[in-house]
């Protein structure tokens, strides 16, 4: 499983989530894009966009939205409830159906922590398709720092171990090994372990497997950073070949001068270059802290719906600014004038209008004929 020693785009972002960390910036859209090599140049695809909803402009979301692209058609989309403490406890997963015109419940995951802190218990993952739960993650810690999880899976409706990752940590916030182990049916077999080293921008872990008496070199990742470890750079995933380590896959991430991450690109290692394969585009504003106040899509109408000159807005809540935008993803109109825009010189095709109120926004999709 190694994931948490391993990636810290995983262990850092877990550990902020389930931490109540609080932040200055929220994503108010994701643009997810794949690299079409068959492009003359070649160049990137756009697949989805992501518009992320907020109970008040705080920085847990409530909502995440998914479109196809092109066409900005609705997809998918994650509903999220919160705690009294501001962690998460549910995580319901939804595909849009075409034909019924509904959302269809895929799954969920519900989330349970021990008592007093925010130091998540176990999230257990239900499935609606099958009717009963599919897997759980169980954790144990040593403060915040975390020891232990243990896996499980459903075999029969019934779930059992599968695995288990047992860390270590040169102080805390800062682990540098990782014993992982599988469930053989009665008992734990030590399959890998991964040790971590720390120097100035770099982290970097070696891999081995176990073959009952011995380690063996088995891949290597290296985590290189310039504002700090949380935010990595460039993430690179080596494999050993029995006498060299060979490039496998790299992830690298760009900042905006606030240090929240604006691109995460994916890379293959192929014919020794990089070949790009996927990456995700961000964007942020200013985060309010979450209170109980909604400000939800329900909340303001637009008519008509389709239009062909001008778009009027009604809304329960006074609009600060509107901001329209192309299935690409680019702004094309901005405008303090809350009641009406005027769409007549725009291309036909589908829009998303957002509003916003104060630090709160929302949005609705647009049909320009």
């Amino acid at each position: 499983m190694k994931q948490l020693l391993l990636f810290p785009a995983i262990i850092l972002t877990f550990l902020m989530t389930f931490s109540g960390f609080s932040q200055s910036y929220k994503i108010d859209e994701r643009r997810i894009y794949s690299w079409d090599p068959n492009k003359v140049p070649a160049d990137w695809e756009l697949e989805a966009t992501e518009i992320l909803t907020y109970a008040n402009g705080g920085n847990k979301e409530t909502k995440i939205v998914g479109y196809a692209m092109p066409g900005m058609e609705l997809s998918y989309q994650n509903i999220k409830t919160y705690n009294v403490n501001n962690d998460i406890e549910t995580d319901l997963k939804q595909i849009w159906n075409n034909i019924s015109m509904q959302w269809i419940d895929t799954s969920q995951d519900s989330y349970t922590y021990y008592a007093g802190t925010s130091n998540v218990k176990d999230i257990t993952t239900y499935s609606f398709i099958l009717g009963y739960n599919t897997s759980k993650e169980l954790y144990e810690f040593s403060g915040n720092d975390i020891t232990k999880i243990t896996y499980q899976e459903a075999e029969l409706g019934t779930l059992v171990n599968t695995e288990k990752s047992e860390y270590a940590y040169l102080a805390p916030g800062q682990p540098n090994q990782e014993l992982e182990y599988e469930w053989n049916g009665s008992d734990w077999d030590l399959i890998e372990r991964s040790t971590a080293t720390y120097s100035p921008g770099l982290r970097e872990v070696i891999v081995e497997e176990y073959n009952g008496s011995s380690y063996n070199l088995f891949e290597r990742y290296l985590t290189y950073y310039t504002i700090s470890i949380e935010k990595d750079d460039e993430h690179v995933q080596q494999s050993w070949n029995g006498s060299a380590y060979v490039n496998s896959d790299r992830e690298l991430s760009t900042y905006n001068a606030n240090n929240n991450k604006e691109v995460y690109a994916f890379q293959t290692w192929l014919s020794n270059a990089w070949v790009n394969e996927a990456k995700f585009e961000m964007d942020y504003s200013v985060a309010a802290p979450l209170s109980t106040e909604s400000f939800e899509n329900e909340s303001f109408k637009v008519f008509p719906n389709p239009t062909s000159d001008v778009i009027n807005i009604a809304s329960k809540i006074a609009i600060d600014k509107v901001e329209l935008y192309n299935v690409l993803g680019k702004k094309v109109m901005q405008s303090t004038n809350t009641k009406q825009l005027n769409v007549e010189r725009l291309g036909a095709g589908i829009y998303v209008l957002k509003v916003f109120n104060s630090n709160k926004s929302a949005t609705k999709k647009i049909v320009i004929k």
